[in-house]
């Protein structure tokens, strides 16, 4: 007897230290999350590491796991390390049960997609904070949040400018404001306009712009007796120096964009500052804020990790399917031999096929640049043909010019059979390929650098819109002719080339030197004329789709 007890004595020891561990680990998470509630910042991932190294077991409740999962993604947060934060977030969503989770697994759940929402905004990653902010409505909604709920609107506005989507600004913002005042929100619903405001400015509704602002600056209770709007709010500034250039006061615009450098916001006061001076004519100040937009530009660029939060998803996703595969290969032990069979076919497999796929790929990009420098002779010995016939047919003959036109000719004729050789062969790939080799083209990339402003911008010249028009000719074949017999403008033409290579509504305007309205109202206009019906949106989607006749199972796959 006393032996047995002597023998049961470690394992009573040892479930002693575990419960004295359970108890200290849950009052270490429950400290992380007071924390983080409460704004103070984790410095080090010591004790998210900590916490997941503990509840990440089969034994602890998904709750437990989902919520040590949160504190180490919050860790890195605030550590500026945002592609581990997003990994760690994707990893706290893997955790949660759903299933049979409760309003406070919810109310977790929300806060990690909120907290997704904020990063994929920061890095200017408006498709993934849409998504983030769609569950985040979602999970509020059913851990009965209706005040993060409604938030989740008021954000989506603010994805839809970025997207380009004017007419979401508007209908986020509205639904936002109705919910906030039917749950009594009311000054929450005069704060929800600052963004729709901006969209009015940009369109030049100077009236619908006021009208709002007058509300937010009157009913939200974020502006003092002098007018200043609360901590962390100054960029509206810019709206309002915005509208003050709107209204042609000039000297008022340039005080809120001043307001702006003070507050750090650089890239907005420096491009503000450079249409007052530019509305001044001020040639020493255009110069410098020129730069000084530039250089504020860049910088936020450089802060932008964008690509290392793809990658980092990326990861997450190949890191849960990995994991699943050693489950199940677990479950299924002596089949592993053939598992491992299949592995090694696969990848051999793999190898030769993406040798194969880079040397096709190398062959096809040495086609393209071949294709372009032959359609840019092409359309050089054109034009000095033409010039040499009109005067040897006006007897202005100079010595030679007789042989010159028969070289010329033969040149253009064998040109023609090349172009005639490699555009069959363009049109064997599949409309997924032709557009990324368009997109990759030289003078596509031309026109993209032509969408950020420098001290020297100039709008593109005719040569490089007719070389535009040949190359999409030829990689787009069935667009083109539509176009053709669809008696487009030369802006409509232009706008629906640039709409299929996805440039936006404002960098269209910006290449075509004209008003974001009116390249809207292009869009419609050739939509009608190509498909009788004005629905400008629709455009790309229906020019793919025109490319894509004959190639329906490409497309599917793509």
């Amino acid at each position: 007897m006393k032996r047995s007890i002597l023998y049961l004595l470690p394992v009573a020891l040892a479930l002693f230290a575990s419960c004295g561990r359970a108890d200290r680990m849950r009052a270490m998470l429950e400290q992380a999350e007071w924390m983080n509630q409460h704004d103070s910042l984790f410095t080090s991932d010591s004790v998210g590491r900590a916490l997941v190294r503990y509840y990440d077991h089969w034994w602890h409740s998904s709750d437990l796991r989902l919520r040590a999962y949160y504190m180490l993604g919050c860790a890195y947060r605030d550590m500026g390390e945002a592609p581990a934060a997003i990994h760690y977030y994707n990893m706290a969503t893997e955790k949660a049960d759903t299933v049979h989770a409760d309003s406070a697994t919810y109310a977790t759940l929300f806060r990690v997609y909120g907290q997704m929402a904020m990063i994929y905004g920061q890095q200017n990653m408006p498709a993934e904070k849409k998504e983030a902010l769609s569950r985040y409505g979602h999970y509020a909604w059913l851990a009965h949040d209706t005040l993060n709920y409604i938030v989740s609107y008021e954000q989506m506005a603010n994805v839809c400018y970025i997207q380009d989507d004017t007419l979401g600004v508007y209908a986020y913002t509205d639904t936002a404001n109705t919910l906030y005042r039917k749950f009594g929100f009311q000054d929450k619903a005069a704060s929800v306009y600052p963004t729709a405001i901006y969209a009015y400015l940009i369109n030049k509704n100077y009236s619908q712009a006021q009208k709002y602002m007058d509300i937010f600056e009157k009913e939200s209770g974020l502006f003092d007796g002098e007018g200043h709007i609360a901590r962390g709010r100054e960029q509206y500034y810019y709206s309002k120096g915005l509208y003050f250039m709107g209204q042609e006061e000039v000297d008022s615009a340039e005080q809120y964009f001043r307001q702006l450098v003070f507050h750090g916001y650089l890239y907005e006061a420096y491009k503000g500052l450079l249409s007052v001076y530019e509305s001044k004519n001020v040639s020493d100040s255009i110069a410098k804020y020129v730069e000084l937009t530039e250089q504020a530009l860049e910088k936020w660029m450089n802060n932008q990790q964008g690509t290392a939060i793809i990658q980092s998803s990326a990861m997450y996703q190949y890191e849960r399917n990995r994991n699943a595969a050693i489950t199940n290969a677990r479950k299924a032990e002596q089949r592993g031999y053939l598992i491992l069979f299949v592995i090694l076919g696969t990848m051999l497999v793999y190898g030769y096929t993406r040798t194969r796929l880079r040397e096709k790929e190398v062959k096809i990009k040495q086609m393209d640049r071949e294709y372009t420098s032959i359609l840019n002779e092409y359309d050089q010995l054109k034009e000095e043909f033409q010039l040499l016939r009109r005067d040897y047919d006006s007897s202005k003959v100079l010595p030679n010019t007789a042989m010159l036109l028969e070289k010329k000719q033969e040149r253009i004729d064998y040109l023609e059979e090349q172009i005639k050789i490699i555009s069959s062969n363009l049109r064997t790939l599949s409309y997924a390929k032709r557009e990324k080799l368009l997109k990759e083209n030289e003078i596509v990339a031309y026109f993209i650098g032509k969408t950020t402003i420098t001290p020297k911008w100039c709008a593109p010249k005719d040569d490089k819109w007719r070389c535009l028009t040949n190359i999409y000719t030829q990689y787009m074949p069935l667009v083109s002719a539509r176009m053709g017999n669809s008696k487009l403008s030369r802006q409509e033409r232009f706008t629906c080339i640039l709409t299929h290579l996805d440039f936006s509504t404002s960098s269209i305007a910006m290449l075509l030197e004209t008003s974001v309205s009116r390249i809207s109202n292009a869009k419609n206009d050739a939509s009608t004329k190509l498909f009788g019906e004005g629905n400008g949106k629709q455009l790309r989607k229906r020019l793919i789709n025109i490319e894509c006749e004959n190639d329906v199972k490409s497309f599917s796959n793509d």
